[in-house]
């Protein structure tokens, strides 16, 4: 685990170039939707939570480390907030659950980065589920159980702070963005670690390219950022010069398997036309054959008629 976080915190990727550091992931959306990495690594967090229920080791630290790391994930994949916001994040005043037992955030205008955006003018209020479900529970069983036992309980935050504080451990000093990158490394399908801001770009890569039918997937990436329609756009809708030649392949492979029917019946019909041409070859050559040998048998005729008038014209007339 040392050689790990290691591994992960000298790592000199800034946030900004993390689409190009999970590319792999982000590669193929349609074919390999790139929410599937962090469903993964969710799935995977809670093998191993049980892991640690089923060989009671519910006491140690690392447990309800685990359980904070999954709501984490959880949150970021529904909402991908950015690092700070999920760094000032408090239990009661920003995560919270309403009246159904429904665990919902919010946040103030001051608390994004894009605060001038229509977006966020009044803040933000949303419930992280349509109804109280998986992820409500997991987080109540981390408030409940898990959070007071972090040291966080007294300071009011929900997760690992951005910089260490000396008023409680922070897991050896692991940071969220450190810890982040170790459990992706540890926990999700490709081992790529990664932060908060590369949750950005592959929620917002598979929203815009697997939409619900009907839906506008930029749309859907816009709301789930808490950005604008024209940003997404901006950010999402370039395409490399891979994806477009991937774009024009694809196509080619469409219109080829769309005309198989076509161009079968095409060969068929040029099978027909050649056996034809070779039969009016055949009936020209008879012909020409046939042609041949009436302009042989006429030149034997003027011959002969040739020899009978010579023989007519030397017999005398009679006397």
């Amino acid at each position: 685990m040392a050689e790990l976080f290691e591994l992960v915190k000298n790592r000199t990727t800034k946030e900004r170039d993390a689409r190009e550091h999970i590319a792999s992931i982000l590669e193929n959306p349609k074919e390999k939707p790139p929410i599937w990495e962090i469903d993964g690594l969710i799935a995977n967090l809670t093998a191993e939570i049980k892991k640690y229920e089923m060989n009671g080791l519910t006491r140690e630290r690392s447990y309800h480390a685990l359980k904070r790391d999954r709501v984490a994930c959880m949150i970021l994949r529904v909402f991908p907030f950015r690092e700070r916001q999920m760094c000032i994040m408090k239990y009661g005043e920003h995560l919270y659950f309403d009246s159904a037992g429904i665990a919902c955030i919010r946040f103030e205008e001051r608390d994004f980065k894009n605060w001038s955006s229509e977006v966020v003018k009044k803040g933000v209020n949303v419930q992280l589920e349509p109804e109280r479900g998986e992820i409500s529970e997991a987080i109540r069983d981390y408030i409940e159980n898990s959070w007071p036992k972090m040291g966080l309980a007294d300071t009011g935050l929900v997760f690992i702070p951005e910089k260490k504080m000396k008023s409680f451990n922070v897991d050896e000093g692991y940071y969220l963005s450190q810890r982040l990158r170790m459990i992706t490394a540890t926990f999700a399908p490709s081992k790529i670690p990664f932060e908060c801001h590369a949750f950005r770009h592959i929620v917002a890569t598979n929203h815009v390219h697997n939409p619900p039918p009907g839906e506008d997937g930029y749309e859907i990436a816009a709301d789930a950022l808490f950005d604008t329609v024209k940003m997404i756009r901006l950010h999402y809708g370039r395409k490399t010069s891979k994806d477009r030649a991937r774009n024009v392949h694809r196509a080619n492979a469409n219109l080829k398997k769309r005309n198989e029917p076509t161009v079968v019946q095409a060969e068929r019909t040029l099978e027909r036309l050649t056996e034809s041409l070779k039969r009016v070859e055949a009936e020209r050559d008879e012909w020409k054959e046939r042609a041949l040998t009436a302009e042989r048998q006429k030149d034997e005729l003027i011959r002969t008629n040739t020899v009978l008038v010579n023989k007519l014209n030397h017999i005398s007339p009679a006397v």
